[in-house]
C-alpha cells in the first residue's frame, strides 16, 4: 500500500495452472462422480448377491425391465449433476469478483473506485466447489458401507445353514470373497493414506514439522480427493488455492510491478 498518494493496486497470480482452472474443475468433478459410481457399483453387487440367496422380492428388482429403468434413472442423475456442475463453473468468476469487492470494502472501508488491494488469495469456504461434494461423498460412503456390511453378514449367515448344497456353498463363498476384495481395495487405496497421516499427527502433535501439518490439514479436509489430486503439482496448487480461508493483504511501497 502506498500511503503517500492513498492508492492501492489489485494484483492476482498469473501462475500457469490458473490458465486451466476450468479444466481442473471439470476433472475434479469427474473424480467425484467416478468415486460415487464405484461405491454404488460395489454396493449393488453386494445387494444382488444377497438378493439371490436371501430375498426373492429384492431379486425381482434386478429383472431386465427394471434394470432399464434404473439405467435411465442413473443417466438422469448424471446429466442433472453435470448441468449443476457446469453452472457452478460458468458462474464462479462472477462469485469470486463479488467476494473480492465485498471483502476489500469491509477491510478498508473504502470505495473500490478510489482504492484496491495488493494480495495473493481470497476464498469463501461456503462457496468452495469442494465443500458440499465432500460432505456428500462422506455421507454416501458411510451409508453404502453399512449396506454392504449388512449384506455380507446376511450372506455369511445363510451359507452356514444346511439348506444349500455343498457345491452351491463353495460357489457363493468364492463370490462373497470376491465382493469383500472388491470393496476393500478402493477403501484401502483411498482411505488408508489419510488414516496414517491422522494417526501420525496425533502421536507427535507437538514435534511434527509445519509442512507435515499443512499436508495433514489438506488430506483431512479433502480426503479422499487429496490422495489422487496430490499426484500432480498443478492439481495440488489448485486445491491449495481454494482451500485458503483468509484474505492475505501484502503492503507495498512504490509503483506496482
Amino acid at each position: 500500500q502506498n500511503y503517500q498518494d492513498d492508492k492501492m493496486t489489485i494484483i492476482f497470480s498469473l501462475a500457469p495452472w490458473r490458465e486451466n482452472k476450468n479444466l481442473f474443475k471439470i476433472s475434479l468433478n469427474l473424480f467425484f462422480f467416478s468415486y460415487n459410481a464405484v461405491l454404488v457399483h460395489v454396493t449393488m453387487s453386494s445387494v444382488y448377491r444377497y438378493a439371490l440367496l436371501c430375498n426373492a422380492t429384492l431379486r425381482r428388482m434386478f429383472e431386465k425391465t427394471r434394470r432399464s429403468l434404473y439405467a435411465l434413472l442413473f443417466w438422469a442423475c448424471f446429466f442433472t449433476y453435470w448441468l449443476k456442475t457446469l453452472n457452478e463453473i460458468l458462474t464462479d468468476e462472477v462469485v469470486v469478483a463479488e467476494d473480492i469487492i465485498v471483502t476489500i470494502q469491509k477491510m478498508f472501508n473504502v470505495d473500490l473506485n478510489k482504492a484496491g488491494v495488493v494480495g495473493n488469495s481470497i476464498e469463501n469456504i461456503s462457496k468452495s466447489p469442494l465443500s458440499g461434494k465432500m460432505t456428500f461423498i462422506t455421507v454416501l460412503g458411510i451409508v453404502l458401507l453399512v449396506i454392504s456390511f449388512c449384506c455380507g453378514c446376511a450372506i455369511h449367515t445363510t451359507l452356514q445353514g444346511d439348506a444349500i448344497s455343498p457345491k452351491t456353498k463353495i460357489i457363493h463363498k468364492k463370490a462373497l470373497h470376491l465382493l469383500m476384495a472388491q470393496f476393500a481395495l478402493p477403501l484401502f487405496f483411498l482411505h488408508i493414506p489419510t488414516f496414517i497421516f491422522e494417526v501420525y499427527s496425533l502421536l507427535i502433535q507437538d514435534t511434527i514439522p509445519m509442512f507435515i501439518k499443512i499436508y495433514i490439514r489438506i488430506f483431512l479436509t479433502y480426503y479422499p480427493v487429496a490422495n489422487a489430486a496430490f499426484l500432480t503439482d498443478d492439481f495440488r496448487n489448485f486445491i491449495l488455492s481454494i482451500s485458503v480461508g483468509e484474505c492475505k493483504v501484502v503492503a507495498v511501497d512504490g509503483p506496482p510491478p
